[in-house]
């Protein structure tokens, strides 16, 4: 059994960290480990089925609360913890008072500890970057518009985020998601033998029992916050090469924007059936998903992994997706992933995935490719990392 020290952003229910937060640590706790959480802000102090305190430290944009990262000492000096680990933490004071401890374990949940725009994706044209922040981000500055274009202010934002990404060097562990964000780890001088994939887990009541059979009529669902860089209008556009007898119905699962009403516009225009279904809680998340054929993952923006896929996996549903990120490493054989904008390509795999012939086989793949994120598995390599001497 250890104690557990955990930092991270916001103590809730919304958010890519939130969600894994609230899968891992009432397994470690179910694990017999003592779980004890501080963050930033806390809007649910049961969200994560574990104590939770607040302890204003400074946001990634602002300098370092020198005030927090003392309650942290204090925090610290009361616990008689052996481990800490922080997710989401861009206070460089703060991080500093974390590596106290005997054990500093970082989760990386995007890439913002090594890019001062925070995806990594050119704002001004299109792609994403590949290269190590530093004198790449300087020239991007000025050749794409990155941070805040070839201004001082970029300059800042540079120096800033590198104290992040030298704290997060002088962890003992950085735990990724996928492959590629290990890759990109290793581009940015973190020392691989410092770095665990360890892909998010499932809940336990996200598998089905038995895959619900497959829908009769055509349906594709996309879910996830309704920006551009998630690329739903891309895969729109996909949809509208397909023949409209085979064309599949869009569901939307996603708050309204107005990113939204201008993909109902685009939809309209192309002739595309959209579906919304508004926000969804897990559980209608999961009706959602058995009630439609597959689901699309058409981000443009590289992905450090790609939660959707592997729910519909554990509900025996395949993916369609953009290669990018880490999305290929679980797509494999349960779906297909082209590459990334290629709209012909999209609604060809789109076609063969949702095939009547061909959907079995995806199907049965989705169903074995989601045991490897069982909430064990994930649990296992989590504590042998939190606990290594």
């Amino acid at each position: 059994m250890a104690r557990v020290l955990v930092l991270c952003d916001t103590v809730g229910h919304d958010g890519g960290t939130e969600s894994y937060l609230q899968r891992a640590l009432p397994e470690l706790v179910r694990a017999g480990d003592d779980v004890v959480v501080f963050a930033r802000r806390v809007e649910t102090s049961n969200a994560f089925g574990v104590s939770a305190g607040a302890i204003a430290w400074a946001r990634e944009d602002e300098p370092p609360n020198l005030a927090a990262a003392a309650a942290l000492r204090d925090v610290i000096e009361r616990g008689a913890f052996d481990a800490v680990m922080t997710s989401n933490v861009f206070d460089v004071a703060v991080l500093a008072a974390a590596r106290a401890l005997p054990r500093m374990v970082v989760r990386l949940h995007d890439h913002r500890a090594f890019c001062p725009n925070g995806d990594r994706r050119y704002p001004q044209f299109p792609g994403n970057c590949e290269r190590a922040m530093g004198g790449a981000c300087v020239v991007n500055a000025a050749a794409h518009g990155c941070a805040a274009g070839p201004r001082p202010e970029t300059l800042r934002r540079i120096r800033e985020r590198s104290q992040v990404r030298d704290a997060v060097r002088g962890a003992d562990a950085v735990v990724v998601s996928s492959g590629f964000m290990a890759r990109l780890a290793r581009t940015n001088g973190i020392a691989g033998e410092r770095i665990v994939v360890v892909p998010p887990p499932l809940d336990r009541d996200a598998f089905a029992d038995a895959p619900a059979p497959r829908p009769d009529a055509r349906r594709l669902l996309f879910a996830g916050r309704i920006v551009p860089q998630k690329g739903l209008p891309s895969l729109i556009r996909a949809l509208a090469h397909i023949e409209p007898a085979e064309r599949p119905v869009l569901a939307i699962a996603g708050d309204a924007s107005p990113e939204f009403a201008r993909a109902r516009s685009l939809a309209s225009d192309l002739d595309v059936r959209l579906d919304p279904l508004g926000r969804l809680d897990p559980l209608a998340m999961r009706a959602a998903i058995d009630a439609s054929c597959a689901v699309a993952v058409p981000s443009l923006w590289a992905e450090p992994f790609g939660l959707l896929g592997i729910e519909a996996q554990a509900r025996g549903r395949p993916a369609v997706a953009y290669a990018v990120g880490g999305i290929p490493e679980w797509v494999g054989r349960a779906g297909i992933a082209v590459a990334p904008g290629d709209e012909r390509a999209l609604a060809g795999a789109i076609r063969t995935v949702l095939s009547p012939s061909s959907w079995p086989a995806f199907a049965g793949e989705a169903s074995r490719s989601a045991r490897d994120f069982h909430p064990d598995r994930h649990t296992c390599t989590l504590r042998e990392v939190l606990c290594a001497s």
